[in-house]
């Protein structure tokens, strides 16, 4: 439920009401294309620091760009998650999201500045972006206090590296790659760093696209040695790959398949690595 007004033919963008602020910045999906958000970037860090994850809350966005429409600036305004978590944020808000206010949920404020082009004939797409996160909710450390606020970075890049359909010049072969980061005191994933290639319209699906990545998290050296003296194993790192594929099975509604190997899975206890198949039915309009 929000607003998004254009001036200026395009390069001043106004958004405001009621959405998940995740949606308008980082870009979670492959490419820029909703085709791939089932097998889009992912970062548990974003979340951790503040992002709302299924749920609206009030959020009002500017995005202001260059006379090319290249380079931008976008900076954001919404109401943090519940610092004790995505559950205490479900129990504290109604079914719809639309709660303005929840005890102890103060503001997230978010900034990026990237340079982005299309796919065209003769022209491979590009988006690089960089941004910072900073939530004035007070969280809990792993000190036995609470930390004054909480605070992110994260570096992403996209970049067609191939082009395979002069017609469709957004077919064809990409990379992504990530870095984030976020204090070890206060969050459980302080860091992580990820690589992943992806192909737009594979063979003659146009629309369907394939994917291999792989990401490195680093886990907080606090936090581990909170779990150990509390006599529970905990990991300081963690690494993940994953193949994945998304079919177009009719307009607006993909099916996703991805396979994916993870060492250590979880941050505590220490498991040995998981196997996991997840399948996914996407409805996007």
């Amino acid at each position: 439920m929000y607003v998004s007004q254009r001036f200026n033919d395009g390069r001043v963008q106004l958004q405001y009401g009621f959405e998940e602020l995740g949606n308008q910045f980082y870009g979670f999906s492959l490419g820029t294309n909703s085709t791939t958000s089932p097998a889009g970037v992912g970062s548990s860090i974003p979340y951790e620091v503040g992002f709302i994850f299924n749920k609206t809350a009030p959020e009002i966005n500017l995005r202001l760009a260059s006379p090319d429409k290249h380079f931008y600036e976008r900076f954001g305004v919404t109401r943090s998650v519940d610092p004790d978590g995505p559950q205490a944020d479900w129990d504290s808000n109604n079914f719809l999201g639309l709660k303005w206010h929840i005890p102890g949920a103060k503001g997230l404020f978010i900034n990026e500045v990237g340079y982005q082009t299309d796919a065209a004939p003769q022209q491979d797409m590009t988006w690089l972006r960089q941004g910072v996160m900073y939530n004035q909710s007070h969280f809990p450390d792993f000190h036995g206090g609470y930390a004054d606020s909480n605070y992110a970075y994260y570096l992403v890049g996209d970049r067609q590296l191939l082009q395979t359909d002069s017609t469709q010049p957004f077919r064809g072969l990409y990379i992504n790659a990530k870095a984030d980061y976020a204090p070890p005191d206060r969050n459980v994933y302080a860091g992580d760093a990820g690589l992943t290639l992806y192909l737009l319209g594979p063979l003659d699906r146009s629309y369907d696209v394939v994917a291999l990545g792989y990401t490195f998290d680093r886990l907080s050296r606090s936090f581990q040695h909170v779990q150990q003296a509390n006599g529970i194993t905990a990991t300081d790192f963690s690494r993940n790959y994953a193949l994945s594929y998304v079919y177009r099975v009719s307009r607006g509604i993909y099916l996703s398949n991805q396979l994916s190997y993870t060492v250590n899975p979880i941050p505590t206890p220490k498991q040995a690595p998981a196997l996991t198949w997840m399948s996914t039915l996407s409805f996007s309009y």
